[in-house]
């Protein structure tokens, strides 16, 4: 691909009324036309596979799937944590926030979780070609300023993205699913034949769900460790 093509401008929206660093400032890319019909082009040929190779506990840009049935299913397991009083077993419920979830995402793990996925080397290709070919420049004034090439994260106004960051929460829910099996992490189940529930994601947020031990807590940090290690976002 042409850089031209993927060449991207940078215009900062100030998030409160008076900035007083960066942070309270939202980059926003303003990408060519041409990159962008390619990028929907493929996030719709993704949009289709995802709902067969994306977990349960992600509703959030799938298609046929409603981030409101988390919410839901969140609501009845925090009201079932709370009216619970029978038992020996007590539960526990953590919120996880990623910071600057798409500017931090590493690329050669989103690769590593696209080919354990299965997706062919013509597809990492192409994304591959997606990401490397873009190139920024910071609009100052409203007049381009500075040229340069970004080495990891996802731009938020690209289509492609968000289906490209879902890939990448796989990884963290592969972790807890091994830490399920190897009986490390417990989860929630709210009655004898209902599923058990370890975590529900909401694009770059996520409630996890485990048993109330100070164990059980101890080994949810080492997966969030692993999964901070082996994504880059430490």
């Amino acid at each position: 691909m042409l850089r031209s093509f993927n060449h991207t401008w940078l215009t900062l929206i100030p998030k409160v009324d008076q900035v007083e660093s960066m942070r309270q400032l939202r980059p926003i890319s303003l990408c060519q036309f041409i990159y962008k019909v390619i990028s929907k082009i493929m996030a719709e040929q993704l949009a289709g596979i995802l709902p067969i190779i994306v977990s349960d506990g992600q509703n959030a840009f799938i298609r046929e799937r409603q981030i409101v049935d988390n919410i839901l299913i969140g609501h009845e397991l925090m009201h079932y944590l709370k009216i619970k009083t029978r038992g020996k077993k007590g539960y526990m419920a953590l919120k996880v926030d990623m910071e600057k979830a798409y500017d931090r995402v590493d690329w050669s793990f989103l690769f590593a979780v696209l080919e354990k996925i299965g997706f062919n080397s013509v597809w990492r290709g192409w994304i591959l070609e997606c990401l490397m070919s873009t190139t920024f420049s910071v609009l100052m004034n409203g007049y381009p300023a500075g040229f340069f090439a970004p080495s990891r994260g996802l731009r938020q106004e690209d289509p492609l993205s968000p289906h490209l960051f879902v890939l990448c929460t796989e990884g963290f829910a592969a972790l807890l699913r091994k830490s399920i099996l190897e009986k490390r992490l417990e989860g929630v189940k709210v009655a004898p034949r209902t599923p058990l529930i370890s975590h529900l994601f909401f694009d770059d947020d996520s409630y996890l769900f485990l048993r109330g031990s100070l164990q059980e807590f101890e080994n949810l940090i080492e997966v969030l460790n692993e999964y901070e290690e082996l994504s880059g976002r430490g």
